[in-house]
């Protein structure tokens, strides 16, 4: 079964009995998950993992390609990348075999809203997920009309405040920021050199970075550096934001500022692997609206 088949996918069609996810019943819509098999095209869908379906159905519809469907090199006058911010390794490779006049990215939901800085040369249009009834009429919306420049705000320097316990859980997520969406993360573990005071590197990181970033375990609400680090982010009046990896709410001095929480993150994403709602959490937090001070 090829890799595209076994990921859960989301309902674009509003079939599904599995709401929010797809159970393959859109062929009562007229449309199939395969390629229209025509010779020339000149439109290429591509699309995150769990958006699969809509580059499919997109496909289908408008006479063009669904990228994952054919192999080797392609050649076409748009591509149209719908994505929802995950997957993008994967995309990257993709992406190689394609030979395009002009790219079309559709970005859905928070994660994708950093998409302009990873790809600056295409023409980027905000697609909103929600409700999540009604993706697939807001996508043709997105296509049908002229994009609208949006100014994206640079992402801050984060302090990530964290427990070492939970180090391993975490590690992929801040990867994910620094090499996809080149952010300026500062980890204890791995921004000290050997053999420096970390004491007064981490006094001089809490002064110097515009957001504080605290993730909320059981683990972190136990350990006196977090609570230390937050104590002095506090004093600075930096700009904090808290993300919960595993629902845990945060320690009672932090519990004034609104959170994010990975696990009911996932409840209502359930296509979302564990990294993913991780890594999503974060960027809201880190990209959300007016900052959150204590």
């Amino acid at each position: 079964m090829p890799d595209f088949q076994k990921v859960a996918k989301r309902c674009i069609c509003g079939q599904s009995a599995r709401m929010p996810l797809c159970d393959g019943s859109h062929t009562a819509k007229g449309w199939r998950c395969d390629a229209p098999g025509v010779d020339k095209v000149d439109q290429v869908f591509a699309a995150s993992p769990y958006l699969r379906n809509l580059a499919d159905r997109l496909a289908w519809e408008m006479d063009g390609l669904s990228l994952h469907m054919i192999e080797g090199e392609v050649r076409c006058v748009r591509l149209i990348l719908i994505s929802d911010g995950h997957g993008m390794a994967a995309w990257d490779v993709q992406s190689r075999r394609v030979d395009a006049d002009e790219v079309l990215i559709l970005g859905v939901g928070p994660a994708a809203r950093r998409l302009t800085e990873v790809y600056p040369k295409a023409t980027f249009i905000k697609v909103p997920e929600e409700p999540l009834d009604s993706l697939w009429s807001a996508v043709i919306a997105a296509i049908a009309h002229e994009p609208v420049d949006e100014i994206m705000a640079p992402l801050p320097r984060i302090f990530l405040s964290h427990a070492v316990a939970d180090e391993a859980a975490l590690y992929p997520v801040i990867e994910r920021l620094r090499q996809h969406l080149a952010a300026d993360v500062f980890v204890c573990a791995d921004s000290i050199d050997p053999g420096v005071d970390w004491q007064a590197v981490i006094r001089r990181e809490l002064r110097e970075r515009d957001l504080f970033l605290f993730i909320a375990t059981e683990a972190s609400k136990a350990s006196l550096f977090c609570a230390f680090e937050a104590g002095v982010a506090t004093a600075l009046e930096k700009t904090i934001r808290i993300v919960s990896l595993d629902g845990t709410p945060p320690p009672a001095h932090l519990q004034n500022i609104q959170s994010m929480d990975a696990v009911r993150l996932r409840t209502r994403k359930p296509w979302l692997r564990p990294t993913e709602a991780v890594y999503e959490a974060c960027l809201i937090a880190i990209q959300g609206g007016a900052p959150a001070r204590v």
